[in-house]
């Protein structure tokens, strides 16, 4: 049978509200007429060709596109005297001190001292470079490239790998704040067992001990090893029946919580390396609380898929953050948050794609015991298709 939208001209037309202009090819030959007129304009996309149709006139565009880029990206940035910013790099110590820090990029990165000298991070100060904000200089007073940046910050010293120091930009120029995590080169299993402890680790426990009391006392006997699951008698209600039939266990990750005191070491490339905050304009570095999210940065061609026992350690490096009370009527949510939650940035050849690996309580969802609205109908009159105490009930169209 064909298909009804076959002599639908209109359904096979693309949708043009949903083109991305950020996949649309830059024409780089309009930059050379940009720089030369007196009134330029901003300059607009070109067509895309989608592939070689061996014509000389095609290889000339691309040659002029090429050219126009190459001479794009060669041009000299120049700071204004006026905010121009020094920072000298420090080999030894893996850091950048700048003196006379100036702007709003400065309010989110680095560590104040009382002196008035800001010190940098190597991604801070790799960041803040190559985006043009400042300059750098060896100690010995000669000006530091880009390409000499990067050969200094990106280091076994420091910990900075290229895939880091990727994900740090990419977060930064979005907006967020980003700061390094505790984990950065170490497991930090102390940090974590106090936050747990101190975040729900003896509530949890105190609330088990007083559901397995409550449970010895007043729950329902357990099904008998031979027999029946579902013993014959009277049942007021499917949750019974349910609960006798759910035999096979569960991870339950309130449970949990309280073990993770003795979390096991996490492997290096499976561990937390920036925490994330939204942008917000009352942030202190001094005390910028809890991360809104905690990233753990992967090498695509050098780490392969993680596993069960990967997985868990990296949640269990991170504190005990149960669904908000907010949360509580959608269940979708619920298992979305988890009971912790972990951002994995996969660094494939600067391509990144981030993931979110959760705790979530799947057996904790009990799906019997959700109730439906029933059918529309006044309280005394019938519902549609049944008898009612006004007589017949009428079928409607």
């Amino acid at each position: 049978m064909a298909d009804a939208d076959e002599d639908n001209p209109r359904a096979f037309q693309p949708n043009t509200d949903e083109i991305d202009l950020s996949d649309e090819a830059v024409d780089w030959r309009v930059l050379g007429v940009f720089s030369k007129s007196d009134h330029p304009t901003i300059p607009r996309r070109g067509e895309k060709d989608f592939e070689p149709d061996g014509t000389g006139h095609q290889d000339r565009i691309l040659a002029d596109s090429r050219r126009a880029m190459n001479d794009a990206l060669s041009l000299e940035r120049i700071q204004p005297p006026k905010g121009h910013i020094r920072a000298i790099w420090h080999e030894e110590l893996q850091r950048a001190s700048v003196t006379k820090p100036r702007g709003t990029h400065f309010q989110t990165v680095g560590k104040q001292e009382s002196n008035g000298n800001l010190w940098l991070l190597p991604e801070e100060t790799l960041w803040l470079l190559e985006r043009g904000t400042m300059g750098c200089w060896w100690e010995s007073g000669l000006p530091m490239s880009l390409q000499g940046c990067y050969a200094a910050c990106l280091s076994d010293e420091s910990g900075l790998t290229l895939e880091r120091f990727q994900v740090f930009a990419n977060l930064k120029r979005t907006g967020y704040t980003v700061m390094r995590a505790p984990t950065w080169d170490s497991e930090g299993v102390d940090c974590v067992s106090r936050a747990v402890i101190q975040q729900g680790g003896l509530s949890v426990w105190v609330v088990g001990l007083f559901r397995s009391i409550f449970n010895s006392t007043f729950g329902s006997r357990p099904p008998s090893p031979s027999g029946p699951l579902v013993e014959p008698g009277l049942w007021r209600s499917y949750s019974g029946i349910y609960e006798r039939l759910a035999l096979i266990p569960f991870h339950n990750p309130v449970l949990s919580a309280s073990e993770s005191i003795s979390s096991k070491n996490t492997d290096p490339p499976f561990r937390i390396a920036y925490n994330v905050w939204k942008p917000r304009p009352s942030f202190k570095k001094s005390s910028p609380g809890e991360p809104d999210f905690r990233v753990a940065v992967v090498n695509a061609r050098e780490t392969s898929v993680p596993t069960l026992t990967q997985i868990s350690a990296l949640l269990e490096s991170v504190p005990y953050d149960p669904p908000t009370s907010g949360m509580q009527r959608h269940s979708y949510m619920r298992l979305k948050h988890g009971h912790r939650n972990v951002i994995l940035a996969v660094v494939d050849q600067g391509v990144i794609s981030y993931l979110r690996l959760g705790d979530a309580g799947f057996g904790l969802e009990k799906m019997y015991g959700i109730t439906t609205k029933r059918g529309l109908g006044s309280k005394r009159g019938a519902r549609i298709g049944g008898g009612g105490r006004g007589g017949k009930a009428k079928a409607r169209a």
